[in-house]
């Protein structure tokens, strides 16, 4: 889906892959940039584009050992201590 200048409620949940009320609720409580024209929600591209960006959790780098990310962990805090 290709993100218009400005959204719709609808249009920016499928495109979040949320419900429209996960999105409302979201606005509410500002995590997420909006207007609000009267009673109807809408969301610049900007907003959507920033909230994607800022909210984007990095890979992990691959596992040089070949171990489980469990026994990773657990081989890294031993080492710490």
């Amino acid at each position: 889906m290709e993100l218009k200048d400005v959204n719709s409620m609808d249009d920016t949940a499928v495109y979040l892959g949320i419900s429209t009320l996960v999105l409302k609720r979201m606005a509410r409580e500002r995590k997420i940039g909006f207007l609000r024209i009267g009673r109807t929600y809408v969301f610049p591209r900007e907003v959507i584009e920033t909230y994607v960006t800022g909210n984007t959790v990095q890979q992990s780098p691959p596992n040089p050992h070949g171990l489980t990310d469990g026994a990773l962990r657990n081989l890294e805090r031993r080492s710490r201590s």
